[in-house]
């Protein structure tokens, strides 16, 4: 909190965000008009305008209509921006934080809501974030909060799945059994206190489901250097532009559990990656020399088990043989910069299968 912002206790703060979250609920309910509604139901997700566990409404467009609302129930300006629900322009004017975007209501493990993740709608320009998240507050921290733990079926999943959006996370819960619990990162990388939150379930496995772009395999690297040493880490690899939740949409709740359920190994899909990514137009034995050190980078960071395995994989996908693979691996690569970088004159003395 700003040090020139007085202390307001918490419980004031959860009061405004839960009073957000009904003004917003009422929005989508009709008070907007059928566009919320219909962008949902195109989406596939016309049960969230029943009854639901889930706390999703609608930010309306007009810059202060949250606010004025706040404020006739009670609320001083001073709450609303501590609580994250307003912010401040440059000019000193003050504004709504959430506009014309779908809410979801971030809750605590004990259910209170504490944040929102808004998410813009298919007519949003290109330089509109798709997801925007509550800024930090005394109450939310999006580098510790993950939507859907408060909503969860099962207090000991048999199976934890990590998402990208809060719709990717309810199209897994609907699409998937009792005993699987989806959270979602909200478009921010995957901490330590995501993964503390996650370790405090037991899960019994965890399954990372991001999307198959270019930001959701650098979230993939991070969510896996996290959970590394995590038994049963899987990683689902979805067809190329489609997230859970399209594929909820396109192919229905049965595709989108067999995929879940189709989970690989998350330390094979971090090394395919740099294979599926290295740049085809680099050929020879430089090239092929350094897209190895690429993945060893990682691999080398791996748990025992996963380098072994993972050796024996590159054996077989690259033109090297164990020996080099494994002289590659212990090999002192400087720890800064490109791994092509570290390659000094033409590749010798490399054995090649």
């Amino acid at each position: 909190m700003d040090p020139m912002t007085p202390d307001i206790p918490a419980d004031q703060l959860v009061a405004a965000n839960e009073d957000a979250a009904d003004f917003f609920r009422r929005q989508l309910l009709g008070l907007a008009g059928p566009r919320p509604r219909r962008y949902l139901t195109e989406r596939g997700f016309g049960v969230l305008l029943d009854d639901t566990k889930w706390a999703i409404g609608y930010a309306p467009g007009p810059w202060n209509r949250l606010g004025d609302h706040l404020a006739a129930l009670g609320y001083s300006q001073a709450v609303l921006a501590a609580a994250g629900l307003t912010s401040n322009g440059t000019k000193g004017q003050v504004f709504d934080t959430f506009r014309d975007r779908i809410t979801f209501a971030v809750r605590d493990p004990a259910g209170r809501v504490i944040g929102f993740v808004g998410r813009a709608g298919p007519n949003a320009g290109p330089a509109t974030p798709r997801y925007l998240n509550t800024r930090k507050t005394p109450i939310y921290d999006k580098s510790v909060a993950l939507f859907g733990l408060a909503e969860r079926s099962s207090e000991t999943p048999q199976t934890l799945v990590i998402a990208e959006g809060p719709l990717d996370a309810i199209a897994i819960d609907v699409s998937t059994g009792a005993t699987t619990v989806a959270l979602a990162t909200c478009g921010t990388a995957f901490t330590p206190n995501h993964a503390r939150a996650v370790a405090d379930l037991r899960p019994h496995a965890i399954t990372i489901a991001l999307d198959p772009d270019t930001a959701g395999s650098q979230g993939l690297l991070r969510t896996y250097e996290q959970l590394k040493d995590t038994n049963q880490l899987g990683a689902v690899r979805l067809p190329s532009g489609t997230d859970p939740a399209d594929l909820f949409r396109e192919q229905g709740a049965r595709a989108l559990a067999e995929a879940i359920r189709s989970t690989r190994p998350a330390a094979d899909e971090v090394v395919d990656h740099h294979l599926r990514t290295w740049r085809t137009e680099q050929t020879g034995a430089e090239a092929e020399l350094c897209l190895l050190r690429e993945v060893l980078r990682d691999v080398r960071r791996m748990p025992k088990p996963d380098i072994a395995r993972q050796v024996g994989r590159l054996a077989a996908l690259l033109p090297f043989d164990h020996t080099t693979i494994t002289r590659e691996l212990v090999a002192d690569i400087p720890v800064g910069g490109s791994v092509r970088s570290s390659l000094r004159g033409p590749a010798r003395g490399i054995s090649r299968g």
